[in-house]
């Protein structure tokens, strides 16, 4: 049984108990029958919700399963008597600007590639 399938029962238990419940409380005052209503909604909405946090578990689970977690090993440290020697305006760290054009046109091709996605995602709906 699906996610959705197992929500849409969590819902529909307590409302089907609810319906029996009024067809016994014929006699009840109005309230008293509001009041089992909405308890019994109260009731299935909570079922839903926690069906669905069940479901999420289980897709975090299976995303965790798939892709084993590599941890990254820390970048040796540089030793300073090892550091090429020159000027500094040699090195690309010199320029700043520099680094940030990269990250800027990395950062579009993000969006850009983003995008894409977004769209094939609203097409194959």
């Amino acid at each position: 049984m699906g996610t959705a399938d197992r929500v849409r029962a969590a819902i529909e238990r307590p409302t089907n108990e609810a319906s029996k419940l009024l067809a016994e409380l014929q006699h009840a005052s109005d309230a008293e029958r509001l009041t089992v209503i909405v308890d019994s909604w109260c009731r299935g909405l909570a079922s839903a919700l926690e069906e669905l946090a069940i479901g999420l578990d289980e897709l975090e689970r299976a995303r965790d399963e798939a892709t084993p977690w590599v941890r990254a090993e820390a970048p040796p440290k540089l030793d300073d008597s090892k550091a090429p020697r020159g000027n500094a305006a040699d090195t690309p760290a010199a320029d700043p600007g520099a680094d940030e054009e990269e990250l800027i046109a990395k950062a579009q091709q993000s969006r850009a590639a983003t995008e894409e996605l977004r769209e094939a995602a609203s097409d194959e709906r």
